[in-house]
Order: C-alpha cells, then sequence, then structure tokens
C-alpha cells in the first residue's frame, strides 16, 4: 500500500471530526492501520484533542509501549508544535501529511521543530495536498457564513 492509500484513510477520518477543523490520523505499523484518530477539541473542549494525540494514544495503548519506532503517521494538515513534539517522544519513523499549516505548522511553514531535539523523523510532505486544502477551506468557508 502507498502513501495516497493511506491519505484517502485520513480524510475518511478527517470527516468524522463534526464541528471541529477537519484533521484525520492513522498510524501505521508494517504496513497495517494500528490506530486512527480525528480532532475533538471542540466537542469536547480540550485543546490537546488533536487528531495525531489520540491516534497515537490508542497505538501506543495497543502495542503496550510509549516507544512505537516503526510507525508512521498520516495526517491531511501539518502538526503543530505538541503533535510533533508527541510524535519525537514517542519515536515515530516517518511523517506524512497533505497541506502545510501556515499558522501553527511545526515541521517547516511557521517552526521546524525536527531539527531541534536529538531524534528526527523522516517527513513526507503535499500527499493528497489539494484534497486535504479543500476540505479545510470547505470547513473554514462554512463558519465564515454563520
Amino acid at each position: 500500500m502507498n502513501d495516497e492509500f493511506f491519505m484517502e484513510k485520513v480524510l475518511i477520518e478527517a470527516e468524522k471530526s463534526k464541528d471541529d477543523v477537519p484533521i484525520g490520523c492513522v498510524v501505521v505499523l508494517d504496513g497495517e492501520i494500528l490506530a486512527k484518530g480525528h480532532n475533538e477539541v471542540e466537542k469536547k473542549d480540550d485543546p490537546t484533542l488533536h487528531a495525531e494525540i489520540l491516534a497515537l494514544r490508542k497505538a501506543i495503548k495497543k502495542v503496550g509501549r510509549r516507544k512505537i519506532q516503526d510507525a508512521e503517521l498520516y495526517v491531511n494538515l501539518e502538526p503543530c508544535s505538541m503533535c510533533v513534539s508527541t510524535m519525537i517522544i514517542a519515536r515515530i519513523k516517518r511523517l506524512i501529511f497533505g497541506a502545510f499549516n501556515e499558522k501553527m505548522g511545526a515541521c517547516g511553514s511557521v517552526v521546524d521543530l525536527r531539527d531541534r531535539f536529538c531524534r528526527r523523523i523522516e517527513v513526507k510532505s503535499g500527499v493528497l495536498k489539494d484534497r486535504c486544502e479543500e476540505l479545510l477551506k470547505e470547513f473554514f468557508r462554512g463558519i465564515r457564513r454563520v
């Protein structure tokens, strides 16, 4: 399976975000989806409930250890500093994202935390970029109409 296949799963997960910013995430280990998550920040009024954090929590629980060094994390929007830091601590091997996050991105858009720590994450950006951007633009257009 390729990166586009898993990003399709991310977009399906993002649609579950309801009133939250439509961010979806899947954690992949050995070519299989280990865990999924979608934003629940607004739903549960908790700023830590980003899709990446929720998916990582599920993945860690499933494997029974906090280090999942062979795992890959797919998300439709470039992660923020909280999420990148958590990925580094969890020892994620590879991060794949679709759209750049010009407001809070921590993999090059605003800051690049990958070079600030002792461990580096391989990053691939722009996977299904147009579809990821359109999903987010559509959400924010809907908010601005209200």
